[in-house]
C-alpha cells in the first residue's frame, strides 16, 4: 500500500481505502473511503452503507475492547454490553472485523497515562450525560488512528498484529501524513 493525497487518486464506488487525516482532538482521524482488496470491497461497502443509512446514531466511546463485535455479519450495528460507542479507529476496526478482517490483537494493547489524559480531554467535549458514561470506561487503553493505519501497512499474512508490531508503522503513517498534509492549528 502507498500513501497519497486522497484528492489525487481515482477509485470506483466498490473499492475501499483507509484514509488518515488530522483531527482537532490532536490524535489523527481514520475513515473508510471506497477502496479495498477486491474480494472484500463489495462486502465492506455494503456494511458501511448499512451503517450509514439504516443504523442508529453511533455514540462516541473510548473502550475499544468492549466494542468488539459491534457490527454483525449483515452490517447491522449492535453494540455489545458494556460498549459506550466507537471512535473513528474502533469504527473502522469493527467494520473490518465484521468481514473477518482482524488487523490487531487488541489484548496486546497497553494502558498509558497519556491515553487517560487524552480520554479526559475528549470527555470534556461530550454532552454531560454521555461524558459521564464514557468516563466510567476510561482505562488507559486506546487504539490510535495511526496504529490502525499502520497495521494496514503490514502484510495481511501477519494480521492480526500486536501493539509492539504496529508502533513503527504507526509512526511512519504519522510522519508521512504530516509531510503530505502538514497539520493546521485548530
Amino acid at each position: 500500500m502507498t500513501f497519497e493525497n486522497l484528492r489525487s487518486i481515482q477509485f470506483s464506488k466498490d473499492q475501499i481505502v483507509i484514509a488518515v487525516t488530522h483531527s482537532p482532538l490532536r490524535a489523527g482521524h481514520l475513515e473508510l473511503c471506497n477502496k479495498a482488496p477486491a474480494v472484500l470491497s463489495r462486502q465492506l461497502v455494503a456494511t458501511i452503507r448499512v451503517a450509514a443509512k439504516l443504523g442508529p446514531r453511533i455514540s462516541y466511546g473510548l473502550n475499544f475492547l468492549a466494542s468488539r463485535g459491534s457490527f454483525n455479519a449483515s452490517g447491522d450495528y449492535t453494540p455489545p454490553e458494556g460498549s459506550d460507542g466507537l471512535t473513528c479507529a474502533s469504527f473502522v476496526l469493527e467494520v473490518l472485523r465484521s468481514k473477518a478482517v482482524d488487523l490487531v490483537r487488541s489484548e496486546t494493547w497497553r494502558e498509558s497515562q497519556e491515553n487517560i489524559e487524552w480520554a479526559e480531554s475528549v470527555c470534556d467535549q461530550l454532552p454531560p450525560i454521555h461524558a459521564a458514561a464514557v468516563r466510567c470506561n476510561i482505562n488507559g487503553l486506546r487504539l490510535r488512528p495511526y496504529e490502525l493505519a499502520g497495521a494496514s501497512q503490514i502484510s495481511y499474512k501477519q494480521w492480526p498484529v500486536s501493539f509492539d508490531q504496529v508502533q513503527e508503522p504507526a509512526r511512519q503513517v504519522e510522519r508521512v501524513l504530516n509531510s503530505v498534509c502538514p497539520p493546521q492549528d485548530h
